[in-house]
């Protein structure tokens, strides 16, 4: 009977951890808008925009981590867009920054968020030969945008070196918006 009641104990304590595990990897691991601790969603002031007028997209970077971070936004992110028949829309190359201009990292302590808008324009880096920024320049109709953050860039064109900078990739939610014709 002690031999049962010590296997039962085991089988309960066991499924308890296994639980555990699988409850963390889906706040995690399974959940493409958190990656180490760091979620990042998106949203759109409208669903619809008349033509030539600007797409007012706004993210949020949320740390659900332990420690503080230090995020840094130009060049980090790019912007996924989708049309109608999910097909991936391919952005203009972006204009040129001035040299000896920077961007300072964010730091994003436990359990706050930063919040920033989100234009379809990005600049590059003067004298950069990789595409890094990018301007979209839609035609009326449907789309699909999620906002996918990176660090270190793929491209590799990255300037925070903080001992805490958050390292991986996260992709938001997406959002659907409408250019009106």
């Amino acid at each position: 009977m002690k031999a049962m009641v010590n296997i039962m104990a085991v089988v309960v304590l066991g499924a308890t951890c296994v639980t555990s595990v699988l409850a963390a990897d889906a706040a995690e691991g399974n959940d493409p808008q958190i990656q180490n601790g760091l979620k990042v969603s998106l949203s759109s002031v409208k669903e619809k925009y008349a033509p030539g007028r600007p797409v007012q997209l706004n993210s949020t970077f949320e740390n659900l981590g332990k420690a503080e971070m230090s995020l840094t936004f130009w060049w980090n992110r790019r912007l996924r867009i989708t049309d109608s028949q999910g097909k991936v829309v391919v952005p203009d190359k972006g204009r040129e920054l001035p040299c000896g201009k920077g961007e300072s990292p964010a730091l994003l302590a436990p359990g706050k968020t930063i919040s920033r808008s989100e234009p379809l324009v990005c600049t590059q880096p003067k004298g950069v030969e990789q595409s890094i920024g990018w301007k979209y320049k839609l035609k009326p109709g449907t789309y699909k945008i999620a906002l996918v953050f990176e660090a270190p860039p793929t491209h590799g064109y990255s300037i925070n070196s903080a001992d805490n900078a958050w390292k991986g990739k996260v992709v938001s939610n997406e959002v659907t918006i409408t250019i009106e014709e």
